[in-house]
């Protein structure tokens, strides 16, 4: 079942709306959308192997807390308690947040095959499809311990 264009649209907003009720500058924000390849040896009961799109939003400031979400954890610790319902009605399977070295993150994670359509880079300004040039695909992959890294080229 693919996940609900309108509620992934929530989801982004309100990633987008965390760091700024937090008095973050928007100028200071940085949005990113990723391919993440979870191989065997990493995955988990709760974050099954796969491919996904992550959708990452990054400040500066202590805004977050380290935490993860799956859909049926309970308890969850600001500002994940305020993404897991709104990343379950858009059909999420993952979603984590960070703090780091003075920087604060949560990244909400769809099953590949699941990612609306509707929000594709088909057709898009500098997409290929549109005629415009196309940069190379870069996935990013969680295995074992070790931190996620860009594959591109790969």
């Amino acid at each position: 079942m693919a996940a609900d264009d309108a509620a992934l649209v929530q989801v982004l907003d309100h990633l987008i709306a965390i760091p700024l009720s937090h008095g973050i500058e928007m100028s200071a924000l940085t949005l990113n959308v990723s391919n993440l390849v979870v191989d065997a040896s990493a995955a988990s009961a709760n974050w099954p192997a796969g491919q996904y799109v992550a959708l990452t939003i990054v400040a500066p400031g202590g805004w977050g807390r380290d935490d993860t979400w799956w859909p049926g954890k309970g308890s969850l610790e600001p500002p994940m308690n305020t993404v897991a319902p709104l990343a379950s009605a858009a059909g999420a399977r993952y979603a984590y947040g960070r703090n780091i070295a003075g920087r604060s993150s949560v990244t909400v994670l769809f099953a590949r095959g699941e990612w609306p359509a509707a929000l594709s880079l088909r057709g898009w300004p500098g997409s290929a499809a549109a005629g415009g040039a196309r940069s190379p695909a870069r996935t990013r992959r969680r295995s074992g311990s070790t931190p996620a890294r860009s594959t591109a080229g790969r």
